[in-house]
């Protein structure tokens, strides 16, 4: 009954210690561990919009925002994307105004991507 419900529950969520003393060690486990167990799953609600982008937006953020938007679908798609799962796991980060810095840290890195493993529309 409950006993083994919690007990398969502990068993699914437990961090591993070596996970637990890395996030310690870089003062993070304390921000980390109330989200190890959620069920929160991003929907993907919102469609990237498409180039030009200078036409379209009206501030830096905005520019910056979409451009990255675009360039993460395009690699979440691309199979020979190395780096597509990371993008996926970043891409409700440059959503808001406070992932600016985010979106400025990732934007060189997803130009990086269309080039290397683009297609030649990408180029």
């Amino acid at each position: 009954g409950a006993k083994k419900e919690r007990a398969d529950k502990s068993t699914k969520s437990s961090m591993s210690q070596w996970l637990r003393e890395k996030l310690e060690e870089a003062d993070v486990l304390n921000v980390v561990e109330p989200f190890w167990t959620t069920n929160y799953k991003q929907a993907d609600t919102a469609a990237a919009k498409s180039p030009p982008f200078f036409l379209k937006s009206n501030s830096y953020y905005a520019w910056l925002s979409s451009f990255s938007r675009f360039l993460i679908s395009r690699s979440i798609s691309n199979k020979n994307s190395i780096w597509r799962s990371f993008f996926y796991a970043c891409r409700s980060a440059i959503r808001s105004n406070a992932g600016i810095s985010a979106a400025e840290f990732l934007f060189p890195l997803l130009i990086l991507d269309a080039v290397c493993f683009g297609n030649s529309h990408d180029e």
